[in-house]
């Protein structure tokens, strides 16, 4: 199995160039844009009209038999020590999404433990989880042959 939590932060007014250097270091940004930068869309160029930062752990992915309470927790306490800051600065949207990329037929899994759960709550943060059936061959070519 492997696992992948990202948090989604977005807010009309957040301009992530702002935070730089404000923020702690558990995590790395992985996609960032201000409300004015601009996209194509359909050949037409649109602005976003919102901001948005999307962060991981510095290892991006973590493999079943790593610390997966350790890979969470850096991700919950990235979010509890930088919610305030983040949310003066525009962040009004938090999202953590979890993945899990698996082989067999089924899993269970626990997700996040009840302090982490506090945590995300009292942030108002939202929880999106999302499970892939996938074969090994798969899994390997996605994430490398760590497995």
């Amino acid at each position: 199995m492997v696992f992948k939590i990202t948090l989604d932060i977005e807010g009309e007014k957040l301009n992530p160039d702002k935070l730089m250097g404000k923020l702690s270091d558990e995590l790395v940004i992985v996609e960032s844009f201000k409300p004015t930068d601009t996209f194509v869309k359909k050949g037409k160029v649109e602005q976003y009209g919102f901001g948005g930062m999307y962060m991981m752990h510095p290892n991006r992915i973590c493999y079943d038999g790593d610390d997966v309470e350790q890979y969470e927790e850096t991700v919950i306490q990235f979010l509890n020590k930088n919610h305030r800051i983040i949310t003066k600065n525009g962040g009004s949207d938090f999202c953590i999404s979890y993945e899990v990329y698996f082989s067999g037929d089924n899993f269970s899994i626990g997700l996040f433990n009840r302090d982490q759960l506090k945590i995300i709550s009292n942030c108002n943060a939202t929880l999106s989880f999302n499970g892939y059936q996938m074969s090994e061959e798969k899994i390997l070519d996605a994430f490398g042959a760590n497995l």
